[in-house]
C-alpha cells in the first residue's frame, strides 16, 4: 500500500468527530435559524469563514432536515477546509409515532458518500412519503404540503409548514430501509436522538416500539453517561439481556447540534465540552467500527483518552538497513498487531526492537544465529518515543516465543516470578526480614551444633580426667580414715583442744589456697574475653536502600553505639580482673595473717617433728589435693552438662522456628488481582535432604536406608526424625561415610533450612496445576503483567504458541483489549482471534521477498501498515507488489487462516437486526 492508497499509518487513533453539526441551508434555516448574515447567501459565508478557523476537528457529519443541501453546500467549498479529515452527511429525518411531548422522534441517517453517490442517496430519501398525496421531502413537495394546510401561506411559510408536518412512520421507514440493495444498507447507518422531547425513550411505549426503533438503528444519538452505560449492558440491563431486547449494544455518538452562534453556542463545541471521540481512521469504514466496537471505539468527554505518557510509547521505529524497503514504521499507541508468513520477518522486528532496548531480562534466543541475525537488525534501527527521544535505557517487558510455556512447567522460575511480584507488590521488608532469619539462624545453630559437640567432647574429657584422679567416694573416705589414725597418736606436748584448733586454721588455709587457684584459673579467661568484639553484626546491606544521608547518619550512630558498648564491656572485664587481684591479695594476706598462729605453728612443728605424724599428714594433703582437684572437674562437668542440654534445647528450638517462620509469613504474601489469586504456602524440600542422608550415610545397614529414605508428611514427624537422628549422631550410633562426623552431619541437618516458599495460583476458582497447557502460559502472562508496576511497553512474539485456542479466545483477546487501554501492546502473531477479536488499533503486514511475493526494489523484508477498518480489494496485475495490492483487511485474511471468520464473528456479535 503506497502513501497514496494509506495515509494513516498509525492506524486507529482518537480524534474528535462532530458528527451533528447544521450548516446553513434552506432546509436548515427554515427550521432552526441561528446563523449570522443577510440572507442565506451570506450566511453561508460567514459559516465557511467561521469553520475554516476550527482546527481540532477530524469529521464533521454535517447535518440537515430532509435533505443533503447543507452538505453540498460545504462540499462546494471542501478546498477551502483541508484540516478536516472527512466531511459526510448526517441527513435528520422524522419519525412517529410523537413524543409524550408530541414531538417526532428524530432519525439521523449517514451514509458512505465514497461508495454512494448524491443521487442514490437522494433517491433513497425521496422513498420515504407523506400522506394520501404520497408528497416526499422535496423542496416543492414540502411547499404543497404547507399550502394543504392553509392555501395563504406564502411559499417561505408553507415551506416551513411542511418542513414541521413531515414525517415517516417508523414501520415504514424500515421497510424501505432493509428493502434496499446490500450494497445501499452496508452504507448507511442509521442513529436515533433518545432525548425525552424528540428522541425515543419520550415515546409512550404501548406496543415495544420503542425496542423496535432501537433494534432498527446502528447507533444512539446521546451524550448522557447514562445512556452509554445502559446501551453497553452495564446498568439495569446486562450486556445479553441488551443483545436480546435491541440485537446489539448500541455506541453512543454525540456532535455539538450547531446551527450558528446567535444563541450563544460555540462551533464545534458541544454543551459542557462533551466531544465525541472515535478510534478509528477518519473514514466511514472508521465510524462502522463503532458499531462493531461500542465500548471501546467511541468515547463522550472533554480530554482525549487514553492519553499514555510521552516517555512510556514507542512512537516509530527508523531504520538504514540493505535488507529492508521501509525506512520507517510507525507504531499505535494502543495494540499494534505485526501478521505475516513463516519466516516473513514479523519477529525479527519484533525481537530487534526488544534488543535495542533495555529489556527487563536478558535476551537469549534458542538458535545462535538467529540471534547474531536480530542484533544485526538491530543495529540499524533507532527507536523514537513519543516524547521525541530516542532513549535505547527506556525499558520494555519482552516475550519470546515459548517463553510462557517454558515457566508455566518450572516450577522454580514460576515461584521466582511470584516472589517477584510479591516484591513489587510491597513485600520486600517482609521477605528481607524473612532472609535475615534465615541466614541467621543458620549461622546461629551451626555455631551452638559446634558448641554444643565441644562441650560434649569437654565432658567426655573432664570426666576421664575425674576417673584419672580417682573415686571421690574412696579419697573422702582415705581422708576421713587418715584423720581418724592421725588423731589416735598422741603428742605429749600437745592438748587435744591445740589439736582442733590446729584442724581448722589449717581448714582456712587450705580454703584460702583454693580460693587463689580457682582467682588464677579465672583471670586469664577473663583476660582473654578482652580481644572479643561483643558486636560484630554487619548491617551495610540492610541499609543499602536508604538515602545517603540518612545511611551516613545510621552507619555513624551504629559505630558510636558499637564503640561505647565495646568500651563498657572492657570496662566491666578489667573491673572483674581487678577484683579477682583484690581478692586474691586479701586470701594471700588471711593465709601469712593464719600462718603466724601460735597454736597452729606449736602443732605444726610438733607434726614435723614426728615423722609419724607428718607422714600422715602428708598423705592427708595429698588425698585432699586430689580431692580438690575431682571436685572441680566435678562441678565443671556439671556446668557444662547444663551448658549443654540448655544449647541443645536451643538447638531445637531454633531448628523449630524455621518451620514456626514460614508459616507465620505465609498469611502476609497471598494477593489477589482481576481473578488470578496468589496463596503463598511453604514447600518441605524432600529432596535436598534424603540427598544430605545419602551422602552421609552408610547405607550398607538397613536402618540407616530407612532413615534416608525418610518422607515428609507432617512437622511433628519431621521434628521427631530430625531429634532421633541427633540422639544418634550425638552418641556415635550411626555409621558415617563421605567425610562426615556426627557434628558436620548434625549442623548440615540441624542448621538448613528445609522449608521454602512456595505458591500456589488460582484464576477464577481454577488451580494452576490442573489447568490445561494452554490456559497456564496464559496465567504466567497475567502474572507477569497485571502484578506489575511498569507502564513501559510490551512485547510478545506469538503468543499462540505458547495458548491453545480455547484460551486465545476466551483469555488473551479479552486481556489485551483491557492492557493495551494502559500500556502499549506490540504483539507478532498468526492468530486472526489476536489481531480481529483484540480489535488491534494498528496492523503491520510484513513480507519476505520470494518468486511469487515480490517486494519493493527486491529487498528481503518489506512492512506496510494500517488499521482492521482500512479495506482495498485485491488489485491482481503484473509484477505486483504483494503488500501493495489490497487493503490492510484483506492482507489480515488472506495471511491469517480464518481472518475471515474472525472478522465475521466480530460483526456477527454485534450484527442489527434485520
Amino acid at each position: 500500500m503506497s502513501e497514496h492508497i494509506n495515509k494513516y499509518h498509525k492506524g486507529s487513533e482518537w480524534r474528535k468527530w462532530d458528527l451533528h453539526f447544521h450548516a446553513p441551508s434552506v432546509y436548515t434555516c427554515a427550521k432552526n435559524d441561528q446563523y449570522e448574515g443577510d440572507d442565506l447567501n451570506d450566511k453561508q459565508n460567514r459559516f465557511i469563514d467561521e469553520l475554516k478557523v476550527v482546527n481540532d476537528i477530524s469529521v464533521l457529519g454535517i447535518t440537515d432536515y430532509f435533505s443533503l443541501e447543507a452538505y453540498k453546500l460545504v462540499l462546494s467549498r471542501i478546498d477551502e477546509l483541508p484540516q478536516f479529515d472527512l466531511i459526510l452527511p448526517n441527513i435528520e429525518l422524522r419519525i412517529t409515532p410523537v413524543t409524550t411531548d408530541n414531538r417526532k422522534i428524530n432519525l439521523h441517517i449517514i451514509p458512505n458518500t465514497e461508495v454512494l453517490s448524491i443521487d442514490e442517496i437522494e433517491r433513497f430519501l425521496y422513498k420515504f412519503e407523506f400522506g394520501p398525496d404520497k408528497l416526499t421531502c422535496k423542496k416543492e413537495h414540502l411547499i404543497q404540503l404547507g399550502k394543504k394546510a392553509n392555501p395563504a401561506y406564502s411559499e417561505e411559510e408553507a415551506f416551513k409548514k411542511g418542513l414541521n408536518e413531515f414525517a415517516v412512520s417508523y414501520d415504514k421507514f424500515f421497510e424501505i430501509y432493509h428493502g434496499l440493495s446490500d450494497k445501499a444498507r452496508e452504507n448507511i447507518l442509521i442513529g436515533v436522538s433518545n432525548n425525552s422531547g424528540d428522541g425515543a425513550s419520550g415515546i409512550k411505549d404501548i406496543q415495544g416500539i420503542r425496542e423496535i426503533i432501537y433494534s432498527g438503528v446502528h447507533f444512539i444519538f446521546s451524550a448522557q453517561p447514562n445512556d452509554r452505560v445502559y446501551f453497553l449492558g452495564n446498568s439495569v440491563d446486562s450486556k445479553e439481556l441488551i443483545r436480546q431486547k435491541y440485537g446489539s449494544l448500541k455506541p453512543c455518538l454525540h456532535g455539538s447540534d450547531y446551527h450558528g452562534s446567535k444563541d450563544g453556542k460555540v462551533i464545534c463545541v458541544p454543551d459542557l465540552n462533551r466531544f465525541c471521540w472515535i478510534k478509528a481512521d477518519p473514514n466511514f469504514e472508521g465510524l462502522k467500527q463503532v458499531i462493531y466496537e461500542p465500548e471501546d471505539r467511541v468515547l463522550i468527554q472533554a480530554n482525549k483518552p487514553e492519553e499514555k505518557s510521552g516517555y512510556q510509547i514507542i512512537d516509530h521505529i527508523e531504520i538504514v538497513n540493505n535488507s529492508i524497503f521501509n525506512n520507517q514504521l510507525n507504531l499505535n499507541q494502543n495494540l499494534t498487531s505485526i501478521i505475516g508468513g513463516r519466516s516473513s520477518g514479523k519477529s525479527i522486528l519484533l525481537g530487534a526492537v526488544a534488543t535495542k532496548l533495555k529489556a527487563t531480562r536478558t535476551i537469549e534466543f534458542a538458535d545462535a544465529d538467529y540471534q547474531k541475525y536480530v542484533e544485526s537488525i538491530s543495529d540499524t534501527i533507532k527507536v523514537i518515543w513519543k516524547d521525541g527521544q530516542e532513549e535505547n535505557d527506556r525499558e520494555v517487558e519482552y516475550f519470546e516465543q515459548g517463553y510462557m510455556h517454558k515457566i508455566a512447567r518450572d516450577e522454580s522460575q514460576l515461584n521466582k516470578i511470584v516472589n517477584d511480584i510479591l516484591i513489587q507488590k510491597g513485600k520486600e521488608p517482609l521477605l528481607d526480614e524473612y532472609k535475615r532469619f534465615v541466614t541467621d539462624n543458620t549461622k546461629s545453630i551451626a555455631s551452638s551444633v559446634s558448641d554444643y559437640f565441644s562441650l560434649i567432647r569437654d565432658i567426655e574429657e573432664k570426666e576421664n580426667k575425674a576417673r584419672d584422679k580417682g573415686d571421690k567416694k574412696g579419697i573422702e573416705d582415705e581422708i576421713a580414715k587418715l584423720k581418724e589414725e592421725l588423731q589416735k597418736l598422741s603428742v605429749t606436748s600437745i592438748t587435744d583442744e591445740e589439736k582442733t584448733h590446729y584442724e581448722d586454721v589449717k581448714s582456712s588455709i587450705l580454703n584460702f589456697n583454693e580460693r587463689i587457684k580457682l582467682i588464677d584459673r579465672e583471670v586469664p579467661l577473663i583476660e582473654n574475653l578482652r580481644t572479643i568484639s561483643i558486636i560484630s553484626d554487619n548491617i551495610d546491606y540492610e541499609l543499602t536502600s536508604l538515602t545517603k544521608a540518612v545511611k551516613e547518619r545510621l552507619s555513624t550512630h551504629l559505630i558510636s553505639i558499637k564503640a561505647e558498648a565495646q568500651k563498657k564491656w572492657k570496662d566491666e572485664l578489667e573491673s572483674l580482673i581487678a577484683l579477682a587481684k583484690k581478692r586474691n591479695e586479701e586470701a594471700i594476706q588471711e593465709i601469712a595473717e593464719l600462718e603466724k598462729d601460735v597454736v597452729y605453728l606449736k602443732v605444726l612443728r610438733a607434726y614435723k617433728n614426728n615423722s609419724q605424724l607428718s607422714e600422715y599428714e602428708d598423705k592427708i594433703k595429698i588425698q585432699t589435693d586430689k580431692l580438690f582437684e575431682i571436685n572441680n572437674l566435678l562441678s565443671e562437668i556439671s556446668n557444662l552438662k547444663t551448658q549443654a542440654s540448655e544449647t541443645k534445647s536451643k538447638i531445637i528450638e531454633a531448628h523449630k522456628s524455621f518451620y514456626n517462620k514460614i508459616t507465620k509469613l505465609l498469611p502476609n504474601l497471598s494477593d489477589y488481582q482481576d481473578g488470578l489469586a496468589i496463596n503463598a504456602k511453604y514447600k518441605f524440600e524432600g529432596e535436598h535432604y534424603k540427598g544430605l542422608l545419602n551422602a552421609a550415610l552408610n547405607l550398607q545397614g538397613f536402618a540407616n536406608r530407612d532413615l534416608a529414605e525418610y518422607q515428609y508428611d507432617e512437622f511433628a514427624g519431621f521434628e521427631k526424625h530430625q531429634l532421633d537422628l541427633f540422639e544418634k549422631l550425638e552418641n556415635k550410633k550411626l555409621t558415617l561415610k563421605g567425610g562426615y562426623d556426627g557434628q558436620s552431619l548434625a549442623s548440615a541437618l540441624l542448621s538448613t533450612n528445609f522449608f521454602s516458599l512456595s505458591y500456589d495460583i488460582v484464576y477464577e476458582g481454577d488451580d494452576f496445576k490442573k489447568m490445561s497447557d494452554g490456559k497456564k502460559a496464559f496465567v504466567v502472562l497475567k502474572l507477569l503483567l497485571d502484578f506489575s508496576d511498569k507502564n513501559c511497553p510490551i512485547l510478545i512474539d506469538q503468543p499462540e504458541d505458547d495458548l491453545d485456542n480455547r484460551a486465545i479466545y476466551n483469555n488473551l483477546v479479552l486481556y489485551l483489549r483491557n492492557k493495551k487501554k494502559l500500556r502499549q501492546v506490540i504483539v507478532a502473531t498468526h492468530n486472526p482471534n489476536i489481531v480481529v477479536g483484540a480489535d488491534s488499533e494498528l496492523v503491520i503486514c510484513a513480507n519476505q521477498h520470494g518468486e511469487k511475493n515480490l517486494n519493493n526494489g527486491s529487498k528481503k523484508f518489506q512492512y506496510v501498515s494500517g488499521s482492521l477498518e482500512h479495506t482495498l480489494p485485491r488489485v491482481d496485475k503484473e509484477d505486483e507488489i504483494i503488500l501493495e495490492n489490497q487493503g490492510t483487511r484483506e492482507h489480515v485474511c488472506e495471511v491469517l487462516e480464518g481472518g475471515n471468520i474472525a472478522f465475521k464473528l466480530r460483526e456477527k456479535k454485534y450484527s442489527i437486526k434485520e
